[in-house]
Formats: C-alpha cells, sequence, structure tokens
C-alpha cells in the first residue's frame, strides 16, 4: 500500500505530522480524526522506483491520445456519469499502453476515495504539474466537466501549432540534410585529392581550407575517434535535455534564435 504524509493539529493546536501506509487518503484521514487530531494536509508520497523512472524511463503520451481521453472524460462527466464510471469507460477504450494503465490505476484510487487529483499525482510521467492543479480546481469549484473540455481544446491547438511548425521546417530540414551529406561526401571524396598539392605549397594556408583539411584528416584517418566524440557529445545532450533546468535552458535558447526564435 501507499505511504501518506499527513499533517495535522491536536486539540491544543499543536502541529502534528505522521507518515501512514494506508489504502487511500480517505482511511488516512480517518485515522487522524479518530485519534482526536484534525487533518490539515494528507499528500501521497512518491516511490523511489516511480521517481527513478520519471523524465527517464517513460515518456508521456501522445497528444492526440492524450486530448482525446480529457475530450471523451470530460463528455461522460457532461452527462453525469460518476467521474470513476468515466474514468473505466475511458480507460477501456484507450489505446496507448502507459495511458491506459495509469488511467485504469486511478480510477481504482478513485473508487477507494481518493480524489482525482491526488491519484493522478502518483503517475508524473503521464500527467504532469499543470493538467493536475487544473483538474483540482476543478474539482474544487465543481466545474470539473468544463475544465477538461478547456484542457483538451488547449492540448488540440497546441497540437496544430505543433503540426504548422513541423511542416514549416520540413523544408529547411531537408536542406540542412542534404548540405550535410553534399559537406560529407566532399570531404571524405574530393578534398583528398587537393591533400599533397596543398603539401607543396610553402605559404600559409587560408584559414577556411585548414578546417576542410583538418575535417579530412578527422574523416579519413580518425573516424573511430571523431564517432566516437560525437556520439558521446550526442549523449550529453539528451541527458541534459532531461533535467528540467536543461530542458527550460534550451527552450529559452530556441526562442532568441533570430528568425526562427
Amino acid at each position: 500500500m501507499p505511504f501518506y504524509a499527513c499533517k495535522a493539529r491536536d486539540p491544543s493546536g499543536k502541529l502534528v505530522t505522521e507518515r501512514l501506509e494506508v489504502a487511500s487518503s480517505k482511511e488516512a484521514a480517518d485515522i487522524l480524526e479518530r485519534r482526536g487530531l484534525l487533518p490539515i494536509s494528507i499528500q501521497a508520497e512518491m516511490s523511489a522506483a516511480a521517481q527513478g523512472r520519471r523524465g527517464f524511463f517513460e515518456k508521456p503520451p501522445p497528444v492526440q491520445e492524450f486530448a482525446l481521453v480529457t475530450r471523451q472524460l470530460a463528455t461522460l462527466v457532461r452527462a453525469g456519469i460518476v467521474v470513476h464510471n468515466a474514468l473505466d469507460m475511458v480507460a477501456t477504450q484507450c489505446r496507448h499502453k502507459s495511458l491506459k494503465k495509469a488511467l485504469f490505476e486511478v480510477t481504482q484510487d478513485v473508487t477507494r476515495g481518493t480524489t482525482l487529483a491526488k491519484a493522478m499525482e502518483r503517475h508524473p510521467a503521464v500527467f504532469n504539474d499543470p493538467y493536475i492543479r487544473s483538474i483540482e480546481a476543478g474539482q474544487m469549484g465543481g466545474r470539473l466537466d468544463s475544465v477538461l473540455t478547456r484542457l483538451a481544446t488547449f492540448m488540440e491547438t497546441a497540437m496544430k501549432r505543433r503540426r504548422g511548425v513541423k511542416a514549416a521546417l520540413r523544408y529547411p530540414t531537408i536542406v540542412m540534410v542534404v548540405f550535410t551529406l553534399a559537406f560529407f561526401f566532399l570531404v571524405r571524396f574530393v578534398v583528398q585529392n587537393f591533400v599533397s598539392l596543398f603539401a607543396r605549397f610553402q605559404g600559409d594556408l587560408p584559414m577556411p581550407t585548414k578546417v576542410l583539411l583538418a575535417s579530412h584528416k578527422a574523416i579519413t584517418e580518425y573516424a573511430w575517434l571523431t564517432l566516437l566524440v560525437l556520439g558521446a557529445l550526442a549523449f550529453a545532450v539528451w541527458i541534459f535535455l532531461q533535467i528540467p533546468d536543461g530542458r527550460r535552458i534550451w527552450d529559452r535558447l530556441k526562442l532568441e534564435i533570430p528568425v526562427m526564435g
């Protein structure tokens, strides 16, 4: 069973902290009340295994699938269906494996008495914090169906914009790929015909020529080392982008790129 970090006050007003292993937050609140304590905060603790998976080994579901699930859930809640029944119906129809599994687990937690937002907090790789906070606000205000509809609309709009950006960048991407392949072919097969010619020059070569010769040497004589360095660099960048601060820095740099930003 999951652990809950609980804060409560005794009859004298003194703050009491407890760590309880129970099935739901409702059960934890009942235990505190039986002890004569007034619950203030009951937070589900994330296991160490779940923390280790977050961001590195689990990927969020596709926006298209997530938006569809949110839209379906909003429709069912607006129709008056109880939340846990609506979740079960949506989870049954969901096709994405990790999202389907998370929805079934959220359904079980909600059935036991946990709020929808608290149940979603146990799946940080699927439900991000702004999504959870919106759900929490919708439940507290009694407008869960309206909040779900707005979330679905927001995700659908973001998805359309992302597709537009990808379409706009398709041609520049193709040009860059062709340019890279042409540069590799030039350095690998053409420059070698001029290496001996340049070697006979007594004068100092221009900097662009030196860079071209160095590139040729790196590709032909140190190919394995070049691949190793490029692979290590790519892996380091990937690790950096998995860190929230790293992703934030990268997004800021992208916005500052002239024209494209």
